[in-house]
């Protein structure tokens, strides 16, 4: 298992009662893409559990991490496991296994995310989300990232905000990432601006396509990263799903 390093990951897990309130240990696990912020994505069995059983919403429960693993101490390494994995055992004195077969969706599957306030973004394939301290909300999968970031810029009026955002996109530095492309849009009140750059670190280089959505007073802050070229089509697609639940 590839856990070293890792961290726990953050919000909550789905136990079916035998784990939580019989103290059964676990047995099946799997990591599905988190409804929302609070949601971990991990999904807990005993691994007897009827269809039945499981299918009744009265049979599980939401609980923290930490209520699991001092009944099952054994999964927690196994909780800093990304997203699409599932693993199994015969029973809780059993070796872990990866849970071979199990496949939980299309890997090109769309999930709408919930971002902050009316915001919403809809994620392709299986990605870890993340909320990290200065706010960011970030989508992670091999090859890709997505990093976004809500404003208010309720200081300004929203022709201000729209000047704001294209004076930075004309006239930003060109030296380290030229501007490959540029974007703007607007449709049904919602303003769309951006730009394509290539950079680069000390291991690889990638595209990053940068794009701000502004409706109102509002400004929605998205960085989209992406090693392969033919994912700049992903990137484009996931910019242009940023939007209010509204709208």
């Amino acid at each position: 298992m590839k856990t070293a390093g890792l961290p726990m990951p953050s919000g909550f897990v789905i136990a079916t009662k035998r784990i939580a309130e019989e103290e059964h240990k676990v047995c099946f696990m799997y990591r599905e893409s988190p409804m929302d912020a609070q949601d971990s994505g991990w999904r807990l069995f005993a691994g007897d559990e009827s269809q039945e059983y499981v299918d009744d919403p009265d049979n599980s429960g939401i609980y923290q991490p930490i209520q699991i693993t001092m009944i099952d101490e054994s999964i927690e390494d196994l909780l800093k496991e990304p997203i699409g994995s599932a693993f199994e055992r015969a029973d809780g004195a059993s070796a872990w296994q990866v849970a071979a077969g199990f496949q939980l969706k299309d890997e090109d599957a769309i999930d709408m995310q919930q971002l902050g306030g009316q915001w919403k973004i809809d994620v392709a394939g299986a990605f870890d989300r993340y909320e990290e301290e200065e706010g960011d909300t970030v989508f992670a999968a091999e090859g890709r990232t997505a990093r976004v970031a809500i404003w208010d810029f309720s200081d300004k009026t929203h022709p201000e905000i729209i000047a704001l955002h294209r004076e930075f996109i004309q006239s930003r530095d060109q030296s380290q990432s030229p501007t490959l492309e540029n974007f703007e849009s607007e449709a049904d009140g919602v303003v769309r601006m951006g730009f394509l750059v290539n950079e680069s670190d000390e291991e690889r280089s990638y595209g990053v396509l940068y794009g701000y959505t502004i409706i109102g007073l509002e400004v929605a802050q998205g960085a989209y990263y992406f090693d392969a070229p033919e994912d700049r089509e992903w990137a484009m697609n996931t910019w242009q799903s940023v939007d209010h639940f509204a709208s």
